[in-house]
């Protein structure tokens, strides 16, 4: 599979990621309080969520180098965000899911920026 196959693929995979992961948060609350009791922050969270997946979509037809670098980017944010809260988390549970949000974040960040770099290195 060629580099700009692949990275159309991650940039969808990380879209539709978050796209389940906004419609999770707005259809099970009672999951969501593991991470906020409060459940004041989730619609806010949702439509981020929303939002990044529609951000992560790559355009048809163009190269998705730039798009990668915004992705990478956007979960960078993401990370930062998770390690923001971590230290809030009342429970196990709640710590468990911010946790490996940001390591899935980071994960997909790093291939991200590594796609991307190696696309502006080919001749």
């Amino acid at each position: 599979m060629d580099r700009e196959r692949l990275g159309r693929l991650v940039l969808n995979t990380d879209a539709l990621g978050c796209l389940g992961a906004g419609a999770a948060v707005s259809s099970a609350p009672s999951v969501y309080r593991f991470v906020d009791s409060s459940g004041t922050s989730r619609p806010f969270v949702a439509a981020a969520l929303m939002l990044s997946s529609r951000l992560l979509r790559p355009a048809a037809g163009r190269p998705p180098g730039p798009a990668l670098r915004r992705g990478a980017l956007l979960n960078l944010a993401w990370v930062l965000l998770c390690l923001a809260v971590l230290p809030k988390q009342r429970t196990a549970v709640g710590r468990s899911l911010v946790a490996s949000t940001a390591l899935l974040d980071a994960t997909m960040a790093v291939v991200q920026w590594r796609l991307a770099s190696a696309g502006q290195k080919r001749p």
